[in-house]
């Protein structure tokens, strides 16, 4: 199953929220969950992002998308 979002008001409550709902339903039937990040949640300031990169989302959906990648760790 795919989460993502467009640009706008949609962005939080499909990306991040939907993405924890996911996580928690996941959990409660052991389910293993794969979880994909995108670089959205880093500026764009950097040609090339290290792992260790702290995030620093510019757009809503980057922000949702950096919020779901903490809650579902």
């Amino acid at each position: 199953m795919a989460i993502n979002g467009t640009s706008g008001d949609a962005d939080w409550a499909v990306t991040a929220d939907g993405s924890v709902r996911l996580a928690e339903v996941s959990v409660r039937r052991g389910i293993r969950l794969v979880h994909v990040s995108t670089d959205a949640v880093f500026s764009g300031a950097d040609v090339h992002n290290v792992e260790a990169a702290l995030p620093k989302p510019i757009t809503p959906y980057g922000a949702a998308d950096q919020k779901d990648s903490d809650l579902t760790r």
